[in-house]
């Protein structure tokens, strides 16, 4: 029985090339360093796979037949591209070695990328960063389904199902408009005054929620009523209680420097302390990926 030509083996499709160019088993063994036994065995073996007589065997040699002389011309053309896929696949490689996929937060991206990026244009061969920004839930999940190499999230706990370590630490403030009363006020805002206020948080999915709700917790106060005023970026959250008379919001300090400097923004010193650590984040023991390991070490070098 004829065996599909999808079981075709290449290997000995090339060696029986040789065969037919330079005219005998035995070199053409010689050239792919088999014993001439083993070249014959395995002729024999490809006659069986494509259902023809590749070769008259006489006690003084072999002869290509005519069969075997047509099936040459398509199997040069075969291994030809099959070469030619090798040399794009390696190619393939090397570029996917020199590129790392990165999920970032939009305060990583603001804050931490732009120092991982300068490290690592300092160390060695350049590597491309692909951010994907998301939120710390959607950055997970992208790693875990390994749309992405890494994460860099924010968040008070290591993501679940991921390795990973924490790269840096870095607050959270409380801000209010410069015409609320607590931008006056000298006094530190409690946890429990702070809850009674409008506050304006990210959506469900942050890592910054959740340092938010993990710290009011700590402190005996936990949100138990969704908040009503919810977005969807810092941007939009700076700008929801820059024009709130009465909204407080909790936000990285460069997040609102500008509307500090312009006095539109406020700080309010706290008696809560809001501390967010950015994990890294990977699947799997270490990264995988040549080009993602070193994006993790340069992460590791940096200063937050």
């Amino acid at each position: 029985m004829v065996q599909p030509l999808v079981s075709l083996d290449l290997a000995s499709a090339h060696l029986y090339l040789s065969v037919v160019e330079l005219g005998s088993i035995t070199k053409a063994a010689a050239r792919h360093g088999l014993s001439q036994p083993a070249a014959s065995q395995r002729i024999r073996k490809l006659e069986g796979q494509v259902g023809l007589r590749l070769l008259d065997r006489s006690a003084t040699g072999s002869i290509v037949t005519a069969d075997g002389r047509e099936i040459a011309q398509r199997w040069r053309t075969v291994i030809a591209d099959a070469a030619e896929v090798d040399a794009e696949a390696r190619a393939l490689r090397d570029r996917r070695n020199l590129r790392a996929t990165v999920a970032v937060t939009e305060r990583v991206a603001r804050e931490l990328l732009p120092h991982i990026s300068a490290a690592l244009d300092s160390d060695g061969e350049p590597i491309v960063v692909e951010p994907l920004l998301r939120s710390t839930a959607e950055a997970c999940a992208l790693v875990r389904d390994s749309t992405a190499d890494l994460a860099l999230v924010d968040g008070p706990a290591q993501p679940l199902a991921l390795g990973g370590e924490i790269v840096a630490t870095a607050p959270l403030v409380a801000f209010v408009s410069r015409r609320h009363p607590w931008a006056r006020r000298r006094r530190p805002v409690g946890a429990a005054e702070l809850i009674a206020s409008p506050l304006v948080l990210r959506r469900r999915g942050s890592g910054t929620r959740d340092v938010i709700e993990e710290s009011l917790s700590a402190a005996g106060y936990p949100i138990v009523v969704p908040a009503l005023n919810e977005v969807d970026s810092v941007t939009e959250l700076v700008a929801t209680v820059t024009l709130g008379d009465g909204l407080v919001g909790i936000a990285a300090p460069a997040a609102i420097e500008t509307g500090v400097e312009s006095r539109a923004l406020s700080v309010v010193a706290t008696d809560v302390v809001f501390e967010q650590p950015i994990w890294m984040v990977w699947s799997g023991r270490t990264p995988s990926a040549p080009a993602a390991r070193r994006f993790a070490d340069a992460a590791r070098s940096i200063s937050p």
